[in-house]
């Protein structure tokens, strides 16, 4: 899953920056490190530290979604949509990678103060 996870984000941050370099440039640098926080989970899941490995790729996932809402130029009421797709996405994706009761719980509080902090 870190596999596509890098992937995907560096893909989708590259194509954005290509499309409006001088607004997406951030996004870019921001993405392209969470990617970092990827390829350190496949590092300690190497070294068999699951649990560490585990809560950095919902931390990424997390970091990538919030990434995309305040960083991207606000494009009006889909900005809301699509971050709400990914927060959607990265819930489902912590699923499947969390170990314990206490990733569940640490996704949703995180997600849910992003969610606020964002739309005060």
């Amino acid at each position: 899953m870190n596999i596509l996870l890098v992937a995907f984000f560096a893909v989708s941050g590259f194509s954005r920056y290509q499309a409006k370099p001088d607004s997406s440039l951030p996004f870019f640098i921001a993405i392209n490190t969470t990617n970092v926080l990827f390829v350190a989970s496949l590092v300690f899941i190497r070294v068999r530290a699951y649990m560490l490995a585990s809560f950095i790729t919902t931390s990424g996932m997390l970091l990538s979604a919030v990434w995309m809402s305040v960083l991207l130029p606000s494009e009006g009421t889909v900005d809301a949509y699509r971050f709400m797709v990914f927060m959607i996405a990265s819930g489902i994706g912590t699923t499947i990678v969390a170990l314990k009761r206490v990733q569940m719980v640490f996704f949703v509080m995180a997600s849910s103060s992003s969610t606020a902090l964002l739309w005060r």
